[in-house]
């Protein structure tokens, strides 16, 4: 799988090139990634994508940075907390800003966007990433964190994809 062209163009601007391979070159934070993550930061980590070329007031910037989560390991951490309600490993991915969420997949490859709220980005590594930086709110969902299961836009119980 791979971004789109539209989005292709803003990894471009940020440094990105066809073939890129900076592997070595990135912090993990914990050593038992799986390969499909790794082989994405070889050729996508250490980038910081803006969305400038979208229309708005404020820029938003996705870092392909797993060092973002490297001191997430406490007990009240961000990371440990959602790996307890969602009962699996996370992987941080990067960060999202100016809001200061973490991106992290899972296992499968499904892709999460957190801080004070857990949300459902995408199936794919590819697809959460695009669907953040295009900001596509169409298709959402919260984690309830009181029962552990995941709200749609329209606030009804449902499964993930």
């Amino acid at each position: 799988m791979e971004f789109s062209e539209n989005v292709k163009e803003w990894f471009k601007k940020a440094g990105w090139y066809p073939g890129r391979n900076v592997r070595g070159q990135y912090e993990l934070p914990h050593n038992d990634y799986p390969a499909f993550v790794l082989e994405f930061f070889d050729e996508y980590a250490n980038l910081e994508i803006d969305d400038s070329g979208r229309k708005g007031h404020v820029v938003n910037i996705v870092s392909i940075d797993p060092g973002e989560g490297k001191y997430q390991a406490g007990e009240g951490d961000t990371f440990p907390y959602y790996e307890k309600l969602l009962k699996q490993r996370l992987f941080c991915l990067g960060a999202y800003y100016p809001g200061n969420y973490f991106i992290a997949c899972d296992g499968a490859g499904r892709v999460y966007m957190f801080d004070d709220y857990c949300y459902y980005k995408g199936k794919s590594l590819y697809e959460g990433i695009e669907n953040i930086l295009l900001m596509k709110n169409h298709g959402w969902m919260q984690l309830d964190e009181n029962s552990g299961k995941w709200r749609d836009s329209d606030w009804n119980y449902a499964e993930l994809p």
